[in-house]
């Protein structure tokens, strides 16, 4: 998704992927909301990103925390 390697993923970068997906833009839009809070510049870093993909019930476990 970053076609620019710069690191960070645009919020643009981003929607296309999900939209070739077919994820509804309503829940696109959600998205947006908690991952553009306090970003810098519309980007999305590596991190944040991770963040927000991951499954929690799966990874926050009892014997992975």
């Amino acid at each position: 998704m970053d076609k620019q390697n710069t690191g960070y993923l645009r919020a643009q970068e981003v929607e296309e992927g999900l939209k070739a997906l077919n994820i509804p833009e309503a829940e696109i839009k959600e998205m947006f909301k908690s991952l553009m809070h306090g970003s810098n510049e519309g980007k999305i870093n590596y991190s944040t990103f991770l963040a927000a993909t991951i499954d929690r019930k799966k990874t926050l476990t009892l014997q992975n925390l």
